[in-house]
């Protein structure tokens, strides 16, 4: 329980506005905690917001695509479609969409979504 502890910290932390820095930080550590105990629901979880934290950061190509250090946009969505891990697949939605408001490009979120 204490992975998914740290999933849903990381989860909550991210909506509350602090700075992203200490959190990425915190995020980079869980999930080599997580990968050394094979955690892979609340691992999954953690590599969304992650991934989220970074783009927020300007550490990625495209804002809107969660491919980057922590993770493969497209390689852990098809992983999680194929396991029906459902709750992580909502996570990657909400979060592409918190971040296509935060820089202004819904209508962009919205194409990518329907081509998807």
């Amino acid at each position: 329980f204490g992975f998914l502890a740290a999933a849903t910290y990381a989860g909550i932390y991210f909506v509350c506005g602090l700075p992203l820095r200490a959190l990425q930080d915190d995020l980079k550590s869980f999930a080599q905690q997580m990968s050394t105990y094979n955690q892979t629901l609340s691992g999954s979880l953690l590599q969304v917001y992650w991934q989220t934290v970074l783009n927020f950061m300007g550490r990625s190509h495209n804002p809107l695509v969660l491919t980057g250090e922590a993770m493969d946009q497209q390689q852990l969505s098809q992983v999680m479609q194929n396991t029906n891990q459902v709750e992580t697949i909502r996570v990657i939605w909400y979060c592409r969409m918190v971040l296509a408001f935060h820089f202004g490009m819904l209508r962009t979120s919205n194409h990518h979504h329907e081509n998807e």
